[in-house]
């Protein structure tokens, strides 16, 4: 499994020449919630799991910064649809017509 380097606002991956391969960028919406906005590999990377490592590293940090995640990129989003230990950090804001009065 690769480890990725962190800065705010995204998780990342280069090689020996300093050239991006992979990256997951998001940001702090709240206090406790964050967004994943986009998941990249390089072309040459893809197809051995590098975006699906990327998200469950980012999922790993939030849980242990106490962040709920919006998923807004679609991969990152089909990831939360198919693994049951990411829906328990998925964010679903009650919309005002929801909520009980």
């Amino acid at each position: 499994m690769l480890e990725f380097n962190h800065e705010p606002g995204r998780f990342f991956q280069t090689d020996a020449h300093d050239q991006l391969l992979a990256q997951l960028t998001y940001t702090i919406l709240a206090a406790d919630i964050v967004s994943i906005d986009q998941v990249f590999v390089a072309p040459a990377y893809r197809g051995q799991q590098i975006a699906t490592q990327l998200v469950s590293t980012f999922v790993n940090w939030a849980k242990s910064h106490h962040y709920q995640i919006v998923p807004v990129c679609p991969f990152a989003h089909k990831m939360f649809e198919q693994n049951s230990t990411f829906q328990k950090l998925w964010y679903h804001p009650v919309s005002k017509g929801a909520q009980k009065k």
